[in-house]
């Protein structure tokens, strides 16, 4: 039957002409070709017998389905921007504005197909290295995932993380049931030593005995925040004689968040030393965390089982920012634009100390001395040099540029870059 013009037009513009703003409406066809336009019925058009189209020209086509290999439908935006790429000279300049035009209409994919040819026309741009998302690393512009990558990191549902902390997700994932064997016997031997004390002796030498890493799982729900020292005590001890990676992630966790300093001494001591590059690496983790304290603590176990791997994590918390919610006259403190608290009137000593040196870990502070005074709460940003971040990093590079986070970063790039060495 072939296709019918409705509008006197020439085949030839109605099929090659393209508006400076396209219509957004596509049609395929079997030969190669394609329409554009807009159609004349705006649902269900593939299953239409015929399609009629309507050309920028004007013109109105009618086209058999048996003539068609597909149809589309694109934002008008879309169209513009082909029509425009097709028409740029190949130059920076001309990639760069046709880039920004793109991020003014919402075109983010159009944008980074620009902006690759932006850097690949020029690799120093920096600009567009950044607009793509890319960082620079021992001074080559590299993605995010290049720069993983050339750590030693892996990705796993998403998330890089270390091939040790791969391994045992992966080795957890792959043994529930076995884990859950467990569950049934834990509950019964903690029982034994509880309230059994004929057989509490027994009981507590089958713990002893444990060695099997599928214990892990319930050994932690049974005795991780057991109110007994005790038994949290024998908890650790356990966890120290299995081998493999699957004690090490919660015997972190005990030695980071136990409330008993002792506890938190005996799980860190635990951590077997073939384990201790999964440990650095839950460890850095955590030096990002929103309690000083617990910062405070990961860089001191860092000191124990860090080594050059954990000096980038270091040096950024040598200095970090906490918040504290605390409670005030309300016209007697004055406090930045930023949370931080300064000129004016001082916080009370015992609050300041208090805030400097981590003790409140958000908690809301009263002040004594604003009773039978209206009062309110405020957030108060307080930076904190971290003493054991700095331990860590003196004793790992055998450097000591004290808080200075900028010419500790100098210095790590320069050894990067092989420049300087930890001998000098």
């Amino acid at each position: 039957m072939g296709i019918r013009i409705i509008t006197l037009l020439s085949v030839v513009a109605a099929f090659q002409y393209v508006a400076p703003i396209a219509f957004a409406d596509l049609i395929k066809l079997n030969s190669g070709g394609e329409v554009r336009g807009q159609f004349e019925h705006k649902t269900k058009v593939a299953d239409l017998p015929e399609v009629t189209i309507t050309t920028p020209t004007g013109a109105t086509l009618i086209i058999p389905q048996e003539e068609i290999d597909f149809v589309t439908r694109r934002s008008q935006a879309v169209e513009e921007y082909e029509t425009r790429s097709r028409r740029i000279p190949n130059t920076v300049e001309a990639h760069w504005d046709l880039a920004t035009w793109c991020l003014k209409n919402k075109l983010p994919a159009q944008r980074e197909r620009e902006l690759e040819r932006v850097v690949e026309l020029a690799p120093d741009h920096e600009d567009a290295h950044r607009s793509l998302g890319h960082i620079q690393h021992d001074g080559t512009w590299m993605t995010k995932e290049e720069k993983f990558l050339s750590q030693g990191y892996v990705k796993h549902d998403g998330k890089w993380i270390t091939p040790q902390e791969k391994a045992l997700l992966e080795d957890a994932e792959s043994h529930d049931q076995q884990d859950k064997d467990w569950i049934k016997k834990i509950r019964q031997l903690k029982g034994y030593l509880l309230s059994r004390p004929a057989q509490s002796q027994q009981a507590l030498a089958e713990l002893k005995r444990i060695s099997d890493p599928h214990a892990v799982p319930a050994l932690s729900y049974f005795f991780s925040d057991d109110p007994n020292v005790s038994m949290r005590s024998l908890y650790v001890g356990i966890l120290g004689q299995i081998s493999g990676p699957r004690g090490v992630t919660p015997l972190v966790k005990q030695s980071l968040f136990d409330v008993a300093p002792q506890i938190r001494r005996a799980a860190r001591d635990a951590i077997p030393e073939e384990q201790y590059k999964l440990a650095m690496s839950l460890y850095a983790r955590e030096l990002s965390n929103g309690l000083n304290t617990i910062v405070c603590r990961a860089g001191a176990a860092l000191e124990q089982v860090g080594d050059d791997q954990a000096v980038p994590a270091l040096i950024g918390a040598l200095v970090t920012t906490h918040q504290y919610r605390i409670q005030v006259p309300e016209d007697s403190y004055s406090f930045g634009a930023n949370g931080t608290y300064g000129g004016g009137t001082q916080l009370p000593p015992d609050i300041e100390v208090g805030l400097r040196t981590g003790m409140f870990n958000g908690a809301v502070v009263n002040d004594p001395g604003a009773a039978g005074r209206p009062t309110k709460t405020v957030t108060v940003s307080v930076n904190h040099e971290n003493p054991q971040v700095l331990s860590a990093l003196k004793k790992i590079t055998g450097k000591n540029f004290g808080y200075d986070e900028r010419t500790w970063a100098l210095w790590l790039q320069a050894q990067q870059a092989g420049l300087v060495s930890n001998d000098e």
